[in-house]
């Protein structure tokens, strides 16, 4: 099996797309792939969303899935996509609901709060550690929010699950601009691995941290590997106009693929190769 492992995706602010295709430059690896993964920083609603749904927070974005539609038609292969992140509930239960209908409507895979979701082998389970909000508690209805101070609950869903399949545990953690992996994501990624999942697939840091993979007992942790698509200024000190692709090939070999986000105008962010 092969896989493609995306970094975090968010296509547009109100209902503006940034670019209609940004996976275009990346066709050869997404025609190589047997299953794609990719974090969702984003509500998906092809009619936008009224201003009423907005949830308080510093940064609410929704935009109209026409990339995933792009995406879904270059490929058969299963597509992954959390949508368990700080911005799962920018736009309220409607903008989370009118995400999920799109997501099915176009034959995308997601995790529903704990439930997982398998397709050919491969189980897909994500959370996520902080949500950017007021009421983490109100987030925590609808989103699988993790507690680092009470993991147990959560190796064991993945103790329950077959161990014929094989897990990938997406988590949205950490602080945004690190310099550092933090001691707790370390432990969680470690735990996951040693409960039975086999890749840890972690998002969030707006950049490629400082350490992006771990091989640790057969299983890979993805610390982070920056963001694939956005439309933020760019931080230099953290070089955030580049990103990874990840690769594991039929082999088992883990592949670290470099790009580059070119910025073709004020609101377009396209990722390509270097």
């Amino acid at each position: 099996m092969r896989f493609l492992f995306f970094g975090d995706c968010m296509f547009g602010r109100d209902g503006a797309s940034f670019t209609k295709n940004p996976f275009r430059f990346v066709a050869e690896f997404i025609r190589e792939t047997d299953f794609i993964f990719l974090n969702l920083e984003t509500v998906i609603s092809p009619q936008v969303l009224s201003e009423a749904h907005k949830t308080p927070k510093t940064f609410n974005y929704q935009s109209t899935g026409i990339q995933l539609k792009k995406l879904r038609s270059m490929t058969r292969a299963p597509i992954f996509v959390s949508i368990a992140n700080n911005h799962s509930l920018d736009y309220g239960l409607q903008g989370l609901r009118a995400t999920e209908k799109f997501l099915d409507d176009n034959r995308i895979l997601y995790g529903q709060k704990d439930h997982p979701v398998t397709r050919k082998g491969v189980t897909f389970l994500s959370a996520t550690d902080h949500c950017g909000c007021h009421n983490l508690k109100k987030w925590g209805k609808s989103v699988w929010v993790i507690d680092y101070n009470n993991l147990e609950p959560v190796l064991r869903k993945i103790r329950r699950i077959s161990q014929t399949t094989l897990i990938v545990f997406s988590i949205h953690w950490g602080s945004n601009w690190v310099t550092r992996i933090s001691p707790k994501m370390k432990h969680l990624g470690r735990a996951l691995i040693d409960a039975g999942a086999k890749i840890v697939f972690g998002h969030s840091a707006h950049h490629i941290p400082p350490e992006p993979t771990e091989i640790y007992k057969g299983g890979l942790i993805i610390y982070g590997l920056g963001d694939f698509v956005n439309d933020y200024a760019i931080a230099s000190d953290f070089r955030s106009d580049e990103a990874l692709m990840c690769t594991i090939s039929d082999r088992g070999r883990v592949s670290l693929v470099p790009v580059r986000r070119t910025f073709v105008n004020s609101r377009s962010s396209i990722p390509i190769p270097f």
